[in-house]
């Protein structure tokens, strides 16, 4: 991955822009609110060529005559407009959830220190949403779109109208130039980059990401049964006999102190549970930092493997093929 955009793209499973319109998006002191504003007016620009999903709403609203039903809540004789009538139905419109959404995001980008070119690019998008409600977008919003086979197609925006929200920073004055601040969370970004790897090269049925496991470390005596629940970032194989573990770990891959370099041991305890309780190899990934990082260990029989990825090339997408010997090997010995 040359770039954090690039790796995001990937991470989220998002089409990245041609060079030339990246080019467009770029200032002389460069902005990241430019990169996500382009990616989702483009994310837009499809949606328009397959149409803006209209949806059912409830409606409440004076008319010169009865539609649906009267509204006799609101209903106060004399004090109405002349003339109208509150009415209460259901319309079919363009002011659904996923669109108020897309709207909300839209114009906190508008507002916000955009290059000239992509603020254009912003203003026409948001032309086409001028029958939807300007609402800003929260986290009841989201939770109130449910995705389905008739707004599937919605997904690529509002994960990006998400990463807009819950990125964007404070706009600071250093100087001539003013920006927007803009923050990706780097270890989300690798973790998801890392199980899309993974799924790409080895199916989907075949990568179970953030699967839960409650019932592999039990409390034999005493009060209170209190469970134990872990989550691998990816297990590999079956969910109930996995053949690898693979946990991403966004961080350098050595720590260094008076004595010498050491690898982190909290995620080698963390990775050995893993490989206990679930009776597979672990392997901890980690971004390259300067010296590569192969090695291998062994305890009681259980393995972890700690390598580190270039992301400054295609490293990601490299890794798969370095973990397919070790996922067959440990395969192979399950069905001995």
């Amino acid at each position: 991955m040359g770039s954090v955009l690039a790796l995001a793209c990937y991470a989220y499973e998002l089409e990245p822009p041609p060079e030339t319109l990246v080019e467009e998006a770029r200032l002389d002191a460069g902005c990241p609110a430019d990169w996500l504003a382009l990616l989702l007016t483009l994310e837009v620009e499809r949606l328009l060529s397959l149409g803006l999903r209209y949806g059912y709403r409830e409606v409440e609203e004076g008319l010169p005559y009865i539609r649906g039903r009267i509204d006799f809540g609101v209903l106060r004789w004399g004090e109405s407009k002349s003339g109208l009538v509150p009415c209460r139905f259901e319309d079919f419109v363009l002011d659904t959830t996923e669109n108020r959404i897309l709207r909300g995001t839209l114009e906190i980008l508008a507002a916000g220190s955009l290059s000239p070119e992509i603020r254009r690019r912003v203003w026409r998008s948001l032309s086409a949403f001028r029958q939807v409600a300007l609402m800003r977008p929260t986290q009841l919003l989201f939770s109130q779109t449910r995705l389905n086979r008739l707004n599937k197609y919605y997904e690529p925006a509002l994960t990006l109208c998400r990463l807009v929200l819950e990125c964007a920073g404070l706009d600071l004055d250093t100087g001539n130039v003013s920006a927007s601040g803009f923050f990706f969370s780097m270890a989300d970004v690798f973790e998801k980059a890392l199980a899309r790897a993974l799924r790409d090269a080895l199916g989907r049925r075949n990568v179970h990401s953030q699967q839960p496991y409650r019932d592999r470390i039990r409390v034999v005596d005493g009060e209170p049964a209190i469970p134990v629940t872990f989550k691998p970032d990816n297990v590999i194989g079956p969910s109930d006999t996995p053949w690898l573990i693979v946990d991403a770990k966004y961080k350098k891959p050595l720590r260094n102190d008076w004595n010498g370099q050491y690898v982190h041991n909290e995620d080698l305890y963390q990775a050995f549970t893993y490989s206990a309780a679930l009776g597979a190899p672990a392997v901890l990934v980690y971004p390259r930092c300067g010296q590569g990082v192969d090695v291998t260990f062994e305890s009681s029989g259980n393995v972890t493997r700690v390598l580190t990825v270039d992301l400054a090339t295609d490293g990601l997408r490299q890794l798969p093929a370095l973990l397919q010997a070790s996922a067959l090997r440990s395969a192979e010995a399950r069905s001995v």
